[in-house]
């Protein structure tokens, strides 16, 4: 089963929507040996602990609806990020992109291909956040 089997619920709001993507998130993060707690700070979601041992701070944008980006994608709001990396999620293709905030030119909005979510791009993605490796 998957997002798709399931009615979205009329009254469902953009905290709704990112609570699903913090949860996501920490399944992710956990089944993949990264331990991490949902903070909801102003900007920072989760404390994580690295592989090296070190505690870092991620911000989970969520995105269901595709904007009109030229191509079929997801537009994502990150001026507020605070923290070390961001965890972008489709939860249509329930799936994870992470980034180091250094490697985030643009700090307001973020587009990424629906295409890109793949499970690929989620351990490749997951294995740099986990061994610190930076895109900068």
């Amino acid at each position: 089963m998957s997002i798709h089997d399931y009615p979205i619920a009329a009254g469902m709001t953009a905290t709704d929507l990112g609570r699903c993507g913090e949860n996501l998130v920490a399944y992710v993060l956990e089944r993949n040996g990264m331990p991490c707690t949902v903070v909801d700070r102003r900007g920072t979601d989760m404390w994580c602990s690295r592989g090296d041992g070190k505690l870092i701070t991620l911000e989970v944008k969520s995105s269901l609806s595709l904007a009109n980006v030229g191509v079929s994608g997801h537009s994502f709001g990150i001026n507020t990020v605070k923290a070390d990396w961001v965890a972008f999620v489709s939860l249509i293709r329930e799936s994870v992109i992470f980034r180091p905030w250094a490697s985030i030119k643009n700090r307001h909005r973020v587009h990424i291909r629906v295409a890109d979510f793949t499970p690929e791009a989620m351990q490749s993605t997951f294995k740099d956040m986990y061994g610190g490796v930076t895109h900068d």
